[in-house]
């Protein structure tokens, strides 16, 4: 997928808060718009070269979006909300087959019982449901997720685990970053989580990771990762 901006060069001070962050844009002090939940805490630190995508809409609070950061072997895709619309366009075109052969219909945002999943598909008559999960904290060459407790994460696969009786399950990991080998659920971060995903796994639901390589002209697809439960 191409981006269709110019990523602008910064250099990160600060994390404000969850999703505000102070950076120097050609050496003024200027407020970003941080568009991840995650902590990011080994990834957004003083100093750090990052990049920003102007705002097109009116009536932004703050001119920004921070989407890149440099570490020292690869650029991370901070942008949270970018990985849906790449593992949306990777299922249709079928590049990426979590069930083994390729979609034919994919449909965004689907409530299910309790949850809204990312994505509803359909492979002919059968009916199935994925979550999309982004991934940017790397400790030695293990992707890990998540970076922060998730109640929502937890419920996610809790609801996949009793779905995947009748329909397709699955969770797909993105590691938006390329200095990965394996993936692995963060036990240290949130053990129910990592537990709630052996158990998903265990009752049938698909656990894929796929790196993805990060440029300043877009994100691709690198490769299905070793999952480690």
């Amino acid at each position: 997928m191409k981006f269709d901006f110019t990523p602008i060069p910064a250099v990160f001070n600060q994390k404000l808060n969850r999703f505000v962050g102070e950076v120097f844009l050609e050496g003024k002090k200027i407020l970003v718009h941080i568009p991840n939940s995650g902590r990011l805490q080994e990834i957004l630190t003083s100093g750090r070269e990052v990049y920003l995508r102007e705002g097109k809409t009116s009536g932004r609070k703050y001119q920004y979006d921070l989407v890149l950061a440099k570490m020292p072997d690869s650029l991370v895709l901070v942008d949270s909300l970018l990985p849906n619309k790449i593992a949306k366009n990777l299922l249709e075109e079928g590049i990426i087959k979590p069930f083994g052969q390729k979609i034919d219909r994919v449909v965004a945002e689907q409530r299910k019982g309790q949850s809204r999943f990312d994505f509803k598909v359909q492979i002919e008559n059968t009916t199935g449901f994925i979550e999309v999960k982004s991934v940017t904290l790397v400790e030695g060459k293990d992707a890990l997720f998540p970076d922060a407790p998730t109640i929502r994460g937890v419920k996610h696969l809790e609801e996949l685990k009793a779905l995947s009786s009748e329909h397709l399950a699955a969770v797909i990991f993105l590691i938006c970053r390329d200095d990965a080998v394996v993936f692995k659920p963060n036990y240290k971060c949130d053990p129910r989580f990592a537990l709630a995903l052996k158990k998903a796994a265990v009752a049938g639901v698909k656990v894929k990771a796929y790196r993805l390589k990060i440029s300043f002209e877009g994100v691709y697809l690198d490769r299905e990762m070793e999952v480690v439960l």
